[in-house]
């Protein structure tokens, strides 16, 4: 009895030890799935999380690697880019970036090896995939857009001080005015004396040179084409006769818009109609034209950059090139850019010219009575109406010159001439000559506040014209040949516009393993990923 007893006690021990055993068992089971689980949550969320990570980085990288801006670029026309210096450019952004990326992505000191990396990553590669250079017509108008904002915002801040300066004047002395003001007409009626004078000397020389009937006024328009129109209305000796090193950039090297993200291209027909539109606006508004219009943002924009950093006839320095001539025209030399500017310029003013002084009854005479003298000389009376015609014809090609002399001194002229404000007169046809142009253009007053408004252009609304009918790509390949030759007359001559970087599209990939690689000796979590890549697009005032 007490041995079946012990045995049925025994056996139940053992009962009760087998089931506390599988409960072990199973309870492992599931912690080796629980930490199985854990893991590969650990590495889906470091899979995951280092995509954000490795791209934080890269865009750090971009940053400090566009940081390294060609400086001169930007402090003589305030346009930002990289390289183009001493053969730098793709390759040494790629490695810029990469070198920079793998520095950020470092995760504890070479050093101390008490620190441990939680992202294991390894293969770091950065590749520009596609660049942008200046030379392409949509990334040099942003720029130039973005330095109008930047303009404008100035602008605004020089007013705001204008007006503080404004209101501290105010608070000085009634006296010290009322002495400057009495200063100030006394010299001008110093001034008004010695101008009458002036007015009378000349007076009175004109008399003495009155030229008679019975000269031919024909002789002065032969004179004109032997000397040639250029040396009549500007000093030749301040253009240089070298053909200026200017490399002109090819349709290959000029990129246009190859980026998506950009507005599409004009055509030519495009640009024609966009000029229009333009010069109708800037006609419109006389002062200038509003930036902010979709239609003429782009070349708006340019004259507003160009006005401070490209120099024309009227503001260039002795030796210097015409630089807004230059873009218009686009020859190598000085003497043909202002030889077709100059002829436009007259083209434009004889044409006005010619319809004011035919216009005027008392001109008509005076030329059909020259006429029908010269007429009988030569025994053919009955071209004498068609002579008479050539004769006015004549006044308005001097008075064209006088006008384009008075422009390229700095002056402002008449937009829209009357019969009393021509500054040639009938009797000066036939002694014209170049010290008589620059003598009657010195007549104008010199352009301070020229406007549109009250009938007045000067030198740079002619200009900004021209400007306005420029094609979109001309004028950009032009102005980054200007620009081009400048920095490397200036910095280095080794500076090539077509390598000078704007924007870039770069492919970011790497590697990244399980962290329990190997443990479980599955070949499933020992393999690296190696699909792991984004790409970033980034550029100046993206």
């Amino acid at each position: 009895m007490c041995k079946s007893l012990k045995k049925s006690k025994g056996f139940k021990s053992f009962l009760e030890l087998k089931k506390s055993g599988s409960i072990t068992v199973f309870l492992s089971l599931i912690f080796v799935v629980l930490i199985v689980m854990i893991f590969v949550f650990i590495d889906v969320t470091r899979i995951v999380s280092s995509k954000s990570y490795v791209k934080t980085a890269a865009q750090n990288s971009l940053l400090v690697s566009f940081g390294q801006y060609n400086r001169e670029m930007y402090e003589d026309y305030n346009l930002f880019t990289f390289g183009g210096c001493n053969e730098i450019g793709v390759k040494d952004l790629q490695y810029n970036i990469e070198t920079v990326l793998k520095e950020n992505l470092k995760e504890r000191p070479e050093k101390n090896g008490r620190y441990t990396s939680f992202y294991r990553l390894s293969d770091c590669e950065a590749n520009i995939e596609m660049e942008g250079t200046i030379t392409e017509t949509d990334e040099f108008f942003r720029q130039i857009k973005a330095y109008v904002k930047y303009k404008k915002a100035l602008s605004a801040l020089k007013n705001i001080t204008a007006i503080g300066e404004q209101i501290n004047d105010v608070t000085d002395s009634k006296d010290d005015i009322s002495k400057d003001v009495k200063i100030d007409d006394e010299l001008l009626d110093d001034n008004k004396n010695k101008e009458d004078k002036k007015e009378r000397n000349t007076k009175d020389n004109s008399k003495d040179k009155v030229v008679s009937k019975e000269e031919n006024p024909l002789k002065t328009l032969n004179v004109i084409f032997k000397e040639g129109w250029l040396s009549n209305v500007l000093e030749v000796n301040t253009l240089s006769d070298k053909d200026v090193s200017i490399d002109k950039l090819s349709e290959e090297n000029s990129k246009n818009n190859i980026f998506s993200f950009n507005k599409k291209s004009n055509s030519n027909k495009g640009d024609v109609k966009n000029s229009q539109k333009l010069m109708k606006k800037y006609l419109n508004s006389f002062e200038g034209f509003n930036i902010t219009d979709s239609d003429i943002t782009n070349k708006g924009a340019y004259l507003l950059w160009a006005e401070d950093f490209m120099k024309d006839y009227t503001t260039k320095e002795k030796g210097d090139i015409c630089e807004m001539e230059y873009i218009i025209c686009g020859h190598n030399n000085d003497r043909d850019n202002m030889t077709d500017i100059v002829n436009r310029l007259l083209l434009f003013r004889c044409a006005i010219n010619y319809i004011t002084i035919s216009g005027d009854p008392l001109l008509q005479n005076k030329s059909l009575t020259t006429a029908e003298a010269i007429a009988s000389l030569i025994l053919l009376p009955e071209i004498a109406p068609a002579l008479s015609k050539v004769i006015l014809f004549l006044m308005a090609v001097e008075e064209s010159m006088v006008d384009v002399r008075a422009l390229l001194d700095g002056r402002e002229i008449n937009l829209m001439p009357s019969s009393s404000t021509l500054k040639m007169k009938y009797e000066e046809i036939c002694i014209a000559n170049k010290e008589l142009y620059e003598r009657k253009a010195k007549e104008y007053e010199e352009a301070k506040n020229s406007s549109i408004a009250k009938g007045k252009i000067n030198y740079k609304y002619v200009i900004n014209l021209f400007i306005l009918m420029t094609q979109d790509k001309k004028l950009v390949n032009r102005t980054c040949e200007i620009i081009q030759h400048n920095l490397r007359n200036d910095y280095n001559e080794t500076f090539d516009i077509t390598s000078a970087i704007t924007y870039s599209n770069v492919n970011f990939s790497y590697d990244i393993p399980y962290i329990f690689s190997g443990i479980l000796g599955n070949k499933l979590f020992s393999d690296k990923l190696s699909d792991s890549e984004f790409s970033l697009e980034y550029g100046y005032f993206l």
